[in-house]
């Protein structure tokens, strides 16, 4: 098995955002190639008894078309066998900081999970004080 890092670009934007630049790695299995990187991940509801959500690291693997094929269901833990290598992965963990953020849904119809570009919106432009005095 090979691990090859390749940089392209691909539309993440449905339509409302740039195309954005970042780097995938190729795994070459001998059937196919598969890409993936490391994106962050908000999933809304954590458990039934937490509905906060979490955001986590996650593995994303593209098809040929550079669409989400699928992706880990645990958050991703830095690993390697060296400090040097260590140091490799926690870079790639912080390349996925420049990515728009994904969030997990589940189609209501079909019961598919599947990840969507999401932007959280921000309070901080919001002016909270009663400016009724």
């Amino acid at each position: 098995m090979a691990l090859t890092a390749d940089t392209i670009s691909i539309d993440f934007s449905f339509g409302m955002l740039p195309k954005v630049l970042f780097t995938t790695y190729t795994i070459d299995t001998g059937d196919k190639e598969m890409s993936w990187n490391y994106r962050v991940v908000y999933d809304p509801i954590v458990s039934a008894l937490d509905d906060i959500g979490e955001y986590a690291i996650r593995e994303v693997f593209y098809n040929d078309s550079g669409e989400i094929a699928f992706w880990s269901g645990e958050a991703a833990t830095p690993n390697a066998e060296s400090y040097e290598e260590l140091q490799e992965e926690l870079a790639k963990f912080q390349e996925a900081f420049t990515l728009p953020c994904l969030m997990a849904l589940t189609d209501e119809e079909t019961g598919k999970e599947m990840l969507v570009e999401w932007v959280e919106e921000s309070n901080e432009d919001v002016d909270i004080a009663d400016n009724d005095e």
